[in-house]
């Protein structure tokens, strides 16, 4: 299942199509509000109404964005499965704040965090790549 605003229904569409030329045809499309419960029910139907074993947020994460809903989301697609993992990619920009606000958002709710940086095992310190982690939050 690919999720994203309105706006970028499009996209997700052509990757969607190119993912069945090449043989992927089970690719589900939708749109998600952060933290609207209509978006969560109309994704959570059928063998996924337990929610999703992964979910991946990549680029998210920043400020100016209403992390508080996008923990909504987050919380509301994850299964509550023990080996139920959120995965989070995240770009440093500008500050600590928006991430750390959203560990604690999910450390509240009952997830633990891990992370490891994402950055070429040769980079130096000054290399911008530096700057890229992946967390795992999985339910204590």
């Amino acid at each position: 299942v690919l999720t994203d605003c309105e706006g970028a229904i499009p996209l997700l569409e052509r990757n969607r199509a190119r993912l069945a030329e090449e043989g992927v045809s089970n690719v589900e499309v939708h749109r998600i509000d952060w933290g609207e419960d209509a978006h969560h029910k109309e994704i959570l139907v059928g063998p996924t109404q337990q929610g999703f074993d992964v979910v991946l947020v990549c680029d998210c994460i920043v400020a100016g964005f209403d992390t508080e809903r996008l923990a909504q989301s987050c919380l509301a697609l994850l299964s509550k499965a023990p080996d139920a993992k959120l995965l989070v990619a995240f770009e440093y920009r500008e500050d600590w704040d928006v991430i750390g606000s959203f560990i604690h958002t999910m450390n509240e709710a009952g997830l633990d965090d891990s992370y490891i940086p994402l950055c070429a095992e040769d980079a130096d310190e000054d290399d911008d790549d530096i700057d890229q982690f992946m967390y795992t939050f999985t339910w204590k």
